[in-house]
Parts: C-alpha cells; structure tokens; sequence
C-alpha cells in the first residue's frame, strides 16, 4: 500500500450515545478530506493519516468504547494531520546576469558560455529550488496543538472544582468552552471553569471536557482524568 488510495475510506460510523464522538467525528471527516489530495501530500505521510482514520473507524464501530480510547483516536488523527508532508516543488531554472557572462543553471550541472573565439567550458554548479509556502493558499484546516486539561480544588460534595487548561501548549488565541461529566452524562447547567459538586455526585467521578476552537484550524476536545466525589 503506498497511501494513495485515499478516497476509499468508508462512511464514519457513530458510537453508543453514552459515549461524545462528535469531535472525533468532525475531525475525522476534515481528515478524509485532506487524506484525497494525492497531489499535495507525500505518499508516506497520506498512509500514515489513513491508518490513523481506519484505526478510529474500529474503534468508533466498537459499541463498548470508552471515552478515553475516543479521544486518543482524536489526538492521533490531529497528529497525524500535523504530520502530513508536501510534495517537494520542481527544480527552476534561473538565469544569472553576470558582468561579461550569461550562466543558465538547469541542475547540478550548467554550460557558462564564456565570450570568446570558439569555446564553451562546462562548469558545475548547484540546483536552483524555489520551495513555495505550503500554507500560504491552503484551503485546508490545520492541527491544533493542545494539553490535557487538569482538575483542582476537594473532590468533595459541596466544594468547588476548577479545570486548569494549560493555555500555553496550545494552540495560540483559542477560544475555550467547558462542560462537565458526571460519569458519561453531561451535568446540566455545568459549561464554566469551576464546578461545585452536588449531593448527586457523592461516590461519582467526575470530568471536565475542553473544546479548543480557532478560525482556521480543526476543533479539539481533550478530557480530563476524572476525579472520584466523597461525602
């Protein structure tokens, strides 16, 4: 398999409803888009993006999946989008203006044709290569680099928890949203950094989910370790 066989990837195939795949989802359709420009991307690293979709495929069909094997499905695809290689752009050729010659450089060799009776001299000489800005004209998304987000604060009914996001490693100027799970059920009314634990959640684990959003890039949703709530 050289990777280019991209647009063979199957339909997505959602999960349980216990479990959030809607991120995984969005990011994988973004992914399948991206996996189809042959032209754009190195074969190695079109392979490595579809092997990461068909992994995330598995485990989305896999009715027993938990949320965290979704969410490594969704950093992976992000890494492997991050990862994703341009073809190298084709040699130029330019022509150098020179006080009494002109020089032609096709490669690593060129003829100088040197103003005289009857000569030519062959000279070697570097390969002129102009690399494009890949990202310039891109109508594409790009990966976003992002941390897991962590829970402070007494895991006790009637106090107050925090998520610290860990700004810095990600992605500059996100915008972040938060929502908070008891278990695989969204708590109602809970989308703020703080949340203070209820009656209802004594003996529960509780998690924060932070969705990163920025023009211009794939949304990403990383989960916290869950904390369990005592009396």
């Amino acid at each position: 398999d050289d990777g280019t066989n991209q647009n063979s990837q199957s339909a997505i195939v959602y999960v349980a409803p216990a479990v959030e795949a809607g991120a995984l989802n969005s990011t994988m359709t973004v992914a399948q888009q991206l996996a189809s420009q042959t032209s754009r991307y190195t074969a190695a690293s079109l392979k490595a993006l579809n092997d990461a979709i068909t992994h995330a495929q598995g485990v989305l069909a896999d009715p027993e999946a938990t949320q965290d094997q979704i969410d490594a499905e969704q950093a992976a695809i992000s890494a492997a989008v991050a990862g994703l290689a341009y073809q190298p752009a084709p040699t130029e050729t330019e022509t150098v203006p020179g006080p009494t010659q002109t020089e032609t450089v096709p490669g690593p060799t060129e003829t100088v044709k040197v103003p005289g009776p009857t000569e030519t001299v062959k000279v070697p000489g570097p390969t002129t290569t102009v690399t494009a800005n890949p990202g310039a004209n891109a109508n594409t998304l790009q990966a976003m680099t992002s941390a897991r987000p962590t829970i402070k604060g007494t895991a006790k009914v009637k106090h107050t928890l925090k998520v610290v996001v860990g700004a810095s490693k990600w992605t500059p100027d996100v915008a972040f949203s938060y929502r908070w799970f008891n278990g695989h059920k969204a708590i109602k009314g809970a989308a703020h950094k703080t949340y203070k634990a209820k009656r209802s959640d004594k003996g529960d684990r509780v998690l924060v989910k932070v969705t990163g959003q920025r023009t211009g890039y794939i949304t990403t949703v990383r989960a916290s370790k869950s904390v369990k709530i005592k009396k």
